[in-house]
This record gives C-alpha cells, sequence and structure tokens, in this order.
C-alpha cells in the first residue's frame, strides 16, 4: 500500500504512545482494518502504541 494516507482521530504521547481510532458503529472489518493500521504506525513510528478503538455500538461477530 506504498503511497496510501493513512489517518488516526487522536495520537497522543506522554511516555507512552496512544493510537485512537473513535468510530459511531464498528463492524469486524473495521477491527481489522485499524488493526493492520496500528501495526503501520508502529513500523513508521519505531515505537510501541497502545492501540484504541471508541465507538458507540458494535456489530457482533457471527457465530459468537
Amino acid at each position: 500500500m506504498k503511497g496510501a494516507q493513512v489517518e488516526f482521530d487522536l495520537y497522543a504521547s506522554d511516555g507512552e504512545a496512544c493510537l485512537v481510532v473513535v468510530k459511531f458503529h464498528v463492524e469486524p472489518e473495521d477491527v481489522l482494518l485499524s488493526h493492520r493500521k496500528f501495526r503501520l504506525a508502529v513500523r513508521k513510528l519505531s515505537r510501541e502504541v497502545i492501540p484504541m478503538i471508541i465507538a458507540m455500538s458494535a456489530k457482533k461477530r457471527p457465530n459468537s
């Protein structure tokens, strides 16, 4: 995905780095996409991050 733009809703750092994605509703595929974005950020920032997804509601995963 060379040249792709990746956006986060919040990046905060005070010793520890937190990356936050804010969504009104989360579907299972949103979690997978966010996970990929968090991994990319770790590589680009060269540091560990605390990944967070904040949502008002979420769709239940099938077969759970």
